[in-house]
């Protein structure tokens, strides 16, 4: 199942425009497969550019009908499958556990628990706490290895433990993992990954229930906290002096981001590199999800990550933006550069169904994740 997903996900225009309906192409992806969407909810597929991507996924919807989801099974008392001693000593427990996703036993579960490329972005944050951490973002499969000890987790939501001290060593671990990557768990309502459903407030969620609202095997979500948007006051309000480092963190990107915006066909001078402060903050915010002081605290710190990752698609959004304008005819570059300006003055137009240029359709869409990155800091800053 997991390369159909990689497959499908490569054959979109990975552009995470939001033009569907929904917030990245992996979600559109997963949508399409089990008819959730038609192929024609996405713009670009519709160009003559993007045939041989719309034959492609096409050809991978022929296999959908053979695609069947698999019943959700008993999900275990915190999680823990088994635990048992090593086969090679007594001294050490092997153990299994599963993630749990919200969908009750026994109900359909359409997607893998986990998106891979969200998995693996925030796998890469416990390199400070295991000696050998890896993940690959094409199947979802993640390992971090410390000493004896080796944790593996799959894109099914389970996850192996071997060689650990005992079984009160396994339930802290887990519950510590379980709680640094639940941001990537898939909502088996939409398909959407849950850091994407924490910072949407669109008004057409009310009446969706998303059932991995529900999930966590040692934690509970507030879902009165979903959708709402961050603000710098709140985070303060909540983890005190532990929320500075990840506030300043946030400051230098968003700084960064308002910077690029003053001139898009020049680039503003930084010394930061967005890339490698965006990590930093994700890693501080991963680490604090999973310190057991913030136990409680786990939506507003999956808010903040979600509210990151839209920064984060902002600047994706820049830099795509200044390269369209690098090659853009000059009729190209006037229609692009009117429409920034709307954007900094009352806000991107809406999307019409004439713009059916390539370049203008790219640059629209690269737009949108300016647009909503900008308005994330606008909230983050009232």
């Amino acid at each position: 199942m997991s390369s159909l997903w990689t497959r499908t996900w490569k054959s979109t225009p990975k552009v995470d425009c939001g033009l569907c309906g929904l917030p990245n192409c992996a979600s559109f992806g997963r949508a399409i497969i089990f008819g959730d969407l038609p192929l024609s909810a996405c713009p670009f597929l519709s160009l003559p550019e993007y045939a041989n991507m719309r034959a492609e996924l096409q050809s991978l919807l022929k296999r959908a009908p053979n695609l069947r989801a698999r019943l959700a099974p008993e999900q275990p008392e915190g999680g823990v499958l088994l635990t048992s001693p090593c086969k090679d000593t007594n001294d050490r427990v092997m153990a299994e556990l599963r993630v749990f996703n919200g969908v009750p036993t026994g109900e359909p579960i359409k997607f893998g628990v986990f998106d891979p490329r969200t998995l693996c972005e925030l796998m890469d944050c416990l390199a400070a706490r295991y000696e050998l951490v890896k993940c690959s973002r094409d199947l979802g499969y993640g390992r971090a290895d410390t000493g004896e000890m080796s944790t593996t987790v799959l894109q099914d939501g389970r996850i192996n433990m071997r060689r650990v001290t005992d079984k009160d060593e396994v339930l802290a671990l887990f519950s510590q993992l379980e709680r640094a990557l639940f941001g990537a768990v898939v909502c088996n309502s939409c398909g959407r990954d849950l850091l994407s459903i924490m910072v949407n407030d669109s008004k057409s969620d009310e009446e969706l229930e998303h059932q991995v609202l529900q999930g966590g095997s040692s934690f509970s979500l507030d879902t009165s906290q979903v959708g709402v948007p961050l603000t710098i006051h709140e985070l303060t309000s909540m983890l005190g002096e532990r929320a500075t480092p990840v506030i300043e963190g946030f400051d230098i990107v968003m700084n960064y981001l308002k910077g690029q915006m003053v001139s898009l066909d020049g680039a503003a001078e930084s010394e930061d590199d967005p890339y490698v402060m965006v990590k930093k903050a994700r890693c501080q915010l991963v680490g604090l999800i999973s310190d057991e002081v913030n136990f409680g605290k786990e939506t507003l710190i999956l808010r903040a990550l979600g509210l990151l990752r839209t920064l984060e698609s902002g600047i994706v959004g820049l830099e795509e933006m200044r390269m369209l304008l690098d090659f853009a005819s000059q009729e190209e570059k006037e229609w692009i550069l009117h429409s920034i300006e709307s954007l900094k003055t009352d806000g991107l137009p809406d999307y019409e169904l004439d713009i059916n240029h390539l370049r203008l359709l790219h640059a629209y869409g690269f737009l949108r994740r300016v647009d909503c990155a900008l308005t994330a800091i606008q909230s983050w800053s009232d």
